[in-house]
This record gives structure tokens, sequence and C-alpha cells, in this order.
């Protein structure tokens, strides 16, 4: 799997830019993992990607593991 990394944002206050992020991605992806430091945080932006975009998203918990399949 490829991690991107994006620096420089901030769930609260760039949470306008990381949706735009998706929606100028959204046609190559599958699903979105939302790993922010607050549960609430992560849950609320899942829950937009899911409404307005339609793709799959998940909030991993600690020590949780997915498997990606190509």
């Amino acid at each position: 799997a490829k991690i991107e990394t994006i620096h420089g944002y901030s769930g609260h206050a760039d949470r306008e830019g990381l949706l735009d992020f998706v929606e100028r991605t959204g046609d190559s992806l599958k699903k979105v993992f939302v790993i922010m430091g607050e549960p609430k945080a992560s849950q609320f932006l899942s829950q937009r990607v899911h409404d307005f975009y339609g793709i799959e998203t998940a909030v991993p918990q600690e020590h949780e593991t997915f498997t990606v399949e190509f």
C-alpha cells in the first residue's frame, strides 16, 4: 500500500481543504481512511466524505488492521 501524508493540514481548520483534496482525487479512490487525533472529528469528516462523494470510509481504531486488495 502507498501511504500519503499531507503535511500542514488541520482537521478542524482545513476540513474544507481536505474535502477538496478528496474531491480532486475521488475518481481514483475506493476507500478513505480518516485518522485524526480526536475520534469525533474523525467520525465527522468520515461521514462528510461518504455523504458528499459516495466514497466508502473507515475510521480505524488503535491496533485495528485492514487488508487492502489490488
